[in-house]
């Protein structure tokens, strides 16, 4: 009976083990694929805001209003016969900032297990 434990262990052993092995990779790819699409997602969704809101101020530009409110703002331009007028705002002193930062803390020793089991270590967040 002993005999038979101490060879049946082993062969457990490493019939777990690589069970672990293969499935703990492709659960790691699936992970950091799934982490990757959404934040491909993201910077799209960031994207297709940005591209219209482009196309909105391409859209007011295209009005004689618009080139006149942006001629009167960043260039200063004015009609025949008005007056011009600058107006000064002083500035506020800028603070300087502490340099009392805390460092951060190191990982704990565990994180690395995790994030190698989740497949945090393949993407960036």
């Amino acid at each position: 009976m002993k005999r038979r434990l101490v060879v049946a262990i082993p062969i457990v052993l490493v019939v777990v083990l690589a069970a672990a092995v293969t499935n703990i990779f492709p659960f790691r790819s699936m992970l950091a694929a799934e982490r990757a699409i959404d934040h491909e997602l993201e910077v799209l969704d960031a994207t297709i805001e940005e591209n219209e809101a482009l196309v909105a101020e391409r859209d007011a530009l295209l009005t004689d209003g618009e080139v006149e409110r942006v001629a009167r703002e960043k260039y200063g331009y004015v009609k025949p016969g008005e007056q011009p007028y600058v107006v000064v705002v002083p500035r506020e002193p800028v603070a300087e900032e502490a340099e009392d930062e805390e460092p951060d803390e190191p990982p704990l020793w565990f994180d690395g297990i995790l994030d190698f089991l989740t497949g945090r270590d393949l993407t960036d967040g």
